[in-house]
């Protein structure tokens, strides 16, 4: 029980801080000590049908963590945080491989974006098929970072949009994130790596999930929390 108990505050407080937390201090933070992650716990709910079984396949362990804690937490070690959830944002994936642009049709990630398992952060829109835009896409193939994305997303009235330029080579992918967050417009170029031994389905969901993370990090990097600034 005290075994699942602990498993339970470590795999709660690293939720808790990939949440709130840029990537690379989520990063630095997420293998601190059990006593540490102890110290930050207000109170905790073990929930289970038989209360003399532990069975670790039927239970449920709600932990709550103490908000000035975790407060004093990040101003102890100077991190700025961000609280964000089901921030709704408008994408388009755009594919190029093999010096072809796919669109809408036998576009990988425009057809399986959602289909991945996304935390409850990020809840993504992707636009309807678009002839107009397809015309956009056409006449700026030698240069697709000229596509306005105010343009691209004029019927959307929303802060969030994000126009990803996705191109495959042979073992690595070439991104260009144009962007509109909180209403500042931002851009991002990333390029990703293919793992070893994965077939071209793995590196795909690879690439979508560097993406994500990326643009939860552009949208916490708007809404940051002063940790010197007083916690009501």
């Amino acid at each position: 029980k005290e075994e699942l108990v602990n498993t339970a505050f470590q795999k709660a407080f690293n939720e808790l801080i990939n949440r709130l937390l840029m990537e690379e201090d989520y990063k630095r933070f997420s293998n601190i000590s059990l006593s540490q992650i102890k110290k930050l716990i207000s109170y905790y709910q073990i929930i289970s049908p038989d209360e003399d079984i532990v069975d670790k396949n039927n239970i449920k362990i709600n932990v709550s963590f103490d908000k000035n804690r975790m407060h004093n937490f990040f101003y102890d070690k100077n991190i700025l945080y961000s609280d964000i959830i089901d921030t709704e944002v408008i994408l388009f994936p755009l594919l190029k491989k093999d010096g072809q642009y796919f669109i809408y049709t036998k576009n990988y990630f425009y057809e399986k974006w959602n289909e991945e398992k996304f935390d409850n952060l990020i809840q993504y829109t992707l636009p309807a098929e678009n002839i107009e835009n397809i015309q956009k896409i056409n006449s700026n193939k030698d240069n697709i970072y000229k596509i306005k994305v105010s343009d691209f997303f004029k019927e959307y009235e929303i802060d969030n949009i994000v126009f990803a330029n996705i191109e495959i080579k042979e073992n690595i992918a070439e991104v260009f994130l144009n962007t509109r967050i909180e209403g500042k417009k931002l851009n991002k170029n990333l390029s990703i790596n293919k793992k070893k031994d994965i077939d071209q389905k793995a590196f795909y969901k690879q690439i979508i999930s560097a993406i994500n993370n990326v643009i939860k990090d552009i949208i916490k990097s708007q809404n940051l929390i002063d940790v010197k600034t007083p916690s009501f």
